[in-house]
């Protein structure tokens, strides 16, 4: 007869599995924890923003470490998860939100509109920083990248 304590259920087993891919999928930025999004799993990825306790939280930019980059999110996180902004990637800009670590285009005016103007907050917040810290040059790409959400927005509306 088996001892039940030492052999775990499988659901058990595969709860602890599936943790501990999940905590493979987050990165760290200086003691700051955030999620990386599904679509950047094999990418390496930096926060560049505000945090909370030990979570990536607030406006800011998660960007992939590239020369140029690829793709750069401009928004809010919450608790170490990507939430609601604006995407730039090779295709261009798009308003949305992330909803588990998938990226869904904004619907609707409202949630376009919101999506707009936390971009380019994020943007600002981030220009502002490296301004602030003597990093011209950084600061400069974050303001013209502030530039380009601002004109699509109005395009947008």
């Amino acid at each position: 007869m088996r001892n039940k304590r030492n052999n775990p259920p499988l659901a058990i087993l595969g709860m602890a599995l599936a943790l501990l891919a999940g905590a493979a999928r987050a990165q760290q930025a200086e003691g700051c924890m955030y999620q990386v999004p599904s679509q950047w799993q094999s990418l390496s990825v930096q926060w560049i923003g505000d945090c909370h306790e030990i979570y990536a939280d607030g406006l800011g930019v998660l960007r992939v470490r590239t020369t140029p980059p690829e793709q750069v999110f401009y928004g809010q996180l919450s608790r170490g998860q990507a939430q609601q902004g604006v995407l730039d990637q090779p295709s261009g800009l798009q308003a949305g939100r992330f909803i588990q670590g998938v990226w869904v285009p904004a619907r609707g005016r409202e949630e376009r509109a919101e999506a707009w103007q936390l971009g380019i907050d994020a943007a600002k917040k981030t220009s502002t920083y490296f301004r602030n810290a003597g990093i011209t040059r950084l600061a400069d790409e974050y303001e013209a990248a502030m530039k380009r959400l601002d004109k699509q927005a109005a395009r947008s509306r």
